[in-house]
């Protein structure tokens, strides 16, 4: 069986692979799919970040992965995975090229989060040439600019860099609080339900349907319409006081 990999990579730390990976994983627990989280990273930020899940959220299994030897087996590193439907990898910065190579060659989607910074946007090209030289295919590999601020600069510079390289350029993830509410309930950003989180749950929208495409469907499921109610009033207009006015002329 083989089983769909997606790997957050980046060699430099501090650019939200944590956040990404994490939200990811949400998303397929959230579709009811087994889904193991492999947290490579000696911070184990990952690792905490499940466990500070609440128990009436769809579980996620999270696994110190940092303490495999390199010289395993991949089938060991995968932690047995093979009766999971997803793994997801959380690395850490600096990751060696052995590990790379390891981790890339057989995955099914290999995300780089980039920064609106000059080191960024200076590490990036290198991160994406290593994955491609370990065997990862070209089609496999995506960029997401991630913190960005809109109408800023920072974000036109990178953004014309993403556009620049030869592979997709996916999402633009937004600087926001939601994602540190978010992480620190040990939750995804699809699981907070408030008007700023929704707001920014429609810019993973790209990136979902990029992976969709690779055959890892992550999107939020359609929601569920009560029995008895039209499927097409779920996308009315929402109600306003006009539609409880009262009717009957006013004296």
């Amino acid at each position: 069986m083989v089983v769909p990999r997606v790997v957050v990579l980046n060699a430099k730390g501090g650019c939200g692979k944590t956040t990404l990976a994490t939200s990811l994983a949400a998303c397929a627990a959230g579709r009811h799919r087994p889904v193991r989280l492999l947290d490579l990273d000696p911070l184990g930020a990952a690792l905490a970040w499940s466990r500070r899940r609440p128990t009436s959220l769809p579980p996620v299994r999270a696994i110190a992965a940092d303490r495999v030897p390199l010289g395993v087996t991949r089938t060991f590193l995968l932690g047995g995975a093979e009766h999971d439907e997803i793994v997801i990898f959380d690395t850490p910065a600096g990751l060696g090229r052995p590990t790379i190579d390891l981790l890339v060659r057989d995955a099914a989607a290999v995300l780089v989060p980039v920064l609106p910074s000059s080191v960024d946007i200076a590490v990036a090209p290198r991160v994406v040439a290593d994955a491609l030289l370990a065997g990862c295919p070209k089609e496999a590999l995506a960029v997401v600019a991630n913190r960005v601020r809109s109408r800023t600069r920072a974000f036109a510079s990178l953004t014309l860099f993403l556009q620049s390289l030869t592979i997709p350029f996916v999402a633009a993830l937004r600087d926001s609080q939601s994602y540190v509410a978010a992480t620190a309930e040990g939750r995804g950003i699809h699981e907070l339900d408030t008007p700023a989180a929704r707001k920014e749950q429609e810019s993973w929208i790209p990136l979902l349907e990029w992976l969709s495409a690779r055959g890892i469907d992550l999107r939020p499921p359609p929601p569920t319409v009560p029995s008895g109610i039209p499927a097409d009033a779920a996308e009315s207009t929402p109600y306003s006081e006009d539609v409880f006015r009262n009717d009957e002329p006013k004296p």
